[in-house]
């Protein structure tokens, strides 16, 4: 006979707000705007993700979740005709401005991912 032997694990409670106001902004966008072409994707979208708590993106198909991922690590940026408006600051850093290296974008998510 096989058991079967579930792991349960305690769940963290959620921090308080004054808890996450006081976590250091790690990916700041505010304005973002996308198009692919003429059409535009994603309207003015501004949010502030903290260090160490788990943002989510839900929405049904279609609605602009990846494509707004795709903002954050500038994977659009191969796509003809696609651009962005607005401001993306990860740690601080516009990784659009034009001293930006794409490639060496890898070393801000991982200067990021620090605490």
């Amino acid at each position: 006979m096989t058991t079967l032997a579930l792991k349960t694990s305690r769940l963290t409670p959620a921090p308080a707000d004054n808890e996450v106001t006081e976590r250091p902004v790690k990916i700041d966008v505010q304005g973002l705007s996308f198009f692919y072409g003429q059409q535009e994707a994603l309207h003015d979208i501004s949010i502030q993700i903290r260090a160490n708590l788990v943002t989510a993106f839900i929405g049904p198909s279609g609605c602009g979740k990846s494509t707004f991922l795709r903002t954050l690590n500038r994977m659009n940026d191969v796509i003809p005709g696609a651009r962005v408006e607005g401001k993306v600051r990860i740690g601080g850093r516009d990784i659009y401005g034009a001293d930006v290296d794409v490639v060496g974008l890898g070393a801000v998510w991982a200067w990021c991912s620090r605490s």
